[in-house]
C-alpha cells in the first residue's frame, strides 16, 4: 500500500467535511470525520497537522473542527 502525502491526506480530511455538507465556518464533529476517512490513524494526524497548518480547519477541541473558507475553496475543483 502506498503512504499518501499529508497533504493529500489533508485534501480528503477537507472533501469529507465539504461532502458532508459542512459550510465554510461551521463545526463538524471530529470523531465522525475520523471514521470517514480511509487511512490510517497516523496518516489521519498527519492530513489534519497539515489542513491546520494550510488554515483550511481549525479544531474546536478534541471533540470538534471547524471548516474555513480557506478549505472550503481548497475542496473544490
Amino acid at each position: 500500500m502506498v503512504k499518501k502525502t499529508p497533504e493529500e491526506n489533508a485534501r480528503a480530511i477537507i472533501q469529507i467535511l465539504v461532502d458532508r455538507g459542512v459550510q465554510p465556518l461551521e463545526i463538524d464533529n471530529y470523531s465522525s470525520v475520523e471514521t470517514a476517512f480511509t487511512g490510517s490513524k497516523t496518516e489521519f494526524r498527519e492530513g489534519l497537522e497539515y489542513a491546520v497548518q494550510q488554515e483550511w480547519v481549525v479544531i474546536i477541541d478534541q471533540h470538534q473542527v471547524r471548516l474555513t473558507e480557506a478549505g472550503y475553496n481548497a475542496a473544490r475543483p
